[in-house]
């Protein structure tokens, strides 16, 4: 098989649902930081792979691990426990800040994360529209792929209602550049106009901050001041819900 053509064994199309067009390159094994593809060309990686921690590729403390746990027992349905979960979930939740009973759900994909972060939000404050950001990605499902940004993310069929974008606010490709001002000027603009909220920026802080950082803490404040807009949501999967009853 070529590494630069993807062989369809004579279909007219490629039976593997590509995110980003067709595969331009087909990845056979890796070492470390390093690749090969299917022809034996050598590649260095310097993404970590798509939306992924990457410790390295064949770690063999990793690969150890794997191999210890299929040995022992491959799949534990969430009807039942199993003392790895639990423990990770233990761990995770003693990060947390106190006074909560956390719980911790664990999902299959960032876009079931994405799914799951809308439905609690909206069922914690009672608000229904979500505010996402142009250029974002989160996924491929139904609910993710509307709160996604990007064109190339689409299907031609009406999104899951109650989402709507503003800019991103992007230190060097971003519509303002680093005016924090034009972004929270546009996330007023997307709140007043397309949600039945409207903007309270009352008591908004004037500290000096990165734009991002700024833009996330004054839009989540928006969201809240708005009592109807529910969330807001980063570039990567994560998604911010605002509780409409506190500043």
């Amino acid at each position: 098989m070529s590494a630069h053509a993807f062989d369809t064994q004579g279909l007219e199309y490629c039976p593997f649902m590509p995110v980003f067009g067709p595969p331009q390159v087909m990845f056979a094994r890796g070492k470390g930081t390093e690749l090969w593809d299917t022809d034996g060309k050598r590649y260095l990686d310097c993404l970590a792979q798509n939306l992924c921690i990457s410790v390295g590729y064949d770690h063999p403390r990793v690969n150890a691990a794997i191999e210890s746990q299929m040995r022992a027992i491959q799949h534990v349905t969430t009807m039942y426990y199993h003392p790895g979960p639990a423990q990770f979930a233990e761990e995770l939740v003693a990060t947390f800040p106190a006074g909560h009973d956390w719980v911790v759900h664990p999902v299959n994909s960032g876009a079931e994360a994405v799914d799951l972060a809308v439905l609690v939000a909206r069922l914690h404050t009672g608000n229904f529209d979500v505010l996402a950001l142009r250029n974002s990605y989160h996924g491929l499902h139904f609910g993710a792929m509307t709160a996604s940004g990007l064109a190339l993310c689409r299907q031609p069929i009406a999104g899951a209602p109650g989402y709507v974008h503003a800019h991103n606010p992007d230190l060097y490709r971003g519509a303002y550049g680093d005016r924090v001002d034009g972004y929270l000027d546009d996330i007023r603009r997307v709140i007043d106009s397309s949600t039945p909220g409207a903007s309270d920026p009352a008591g908004a802080s004037s500290a000096i901050l990165t734009p991002a950082s700024a833009s996330r803490r004054m839009a989540a404040r928006f969201c809240s001041d708005s009592k109807n807009s529910t969330a807001l949501s980063a570039i990567a999967p994560p998604i911010v819900g605002t509780d409409s009853r506190s500043a």
